[in-house]
């Protein structure tokens, strides 16, 4: 019932607030930031990625891409997105 009222407030910024708190104090996450593993950037990098493609920014969400490919290896598979879009 709480959550249900935290997340129905009007305020975004509020609503973004508690989201951002409740995603990165979760122990998976603790546990990443604190073995130092670079996983933590990887994800960052797709969603920025993912997030400027949506946005109509495919240039942007390029460079992002580019540097979470350039951490590991598996973010190849979001090219489908951009081969989808002919944009590559």
């Amino acid at each position: 019932m709480v959550l249900r009222r935290l997340l129905a407030d009007d305020d975004r910024i509020e609503r973004a607030r508690f989201i951002f708190t409740s995603v990165v104090f979760t122990a998976p996450l603790v546990a990443l930031i604190d073995r130092g593993n670079i996983e933590l950037c990887v994800i960052c990098f797709c969603c920025l990625g993912t997030y400027m493609f949506v946005r109509g920014r495919p240039f942007g969400g390029t460079i992002a891409h580019g540097l979470a490919i350039a951490l590991e290896g598996y973010p190849i598979f979001f090219l489908a997105l951009w081969i989808k879009a002919k944009i590559v």
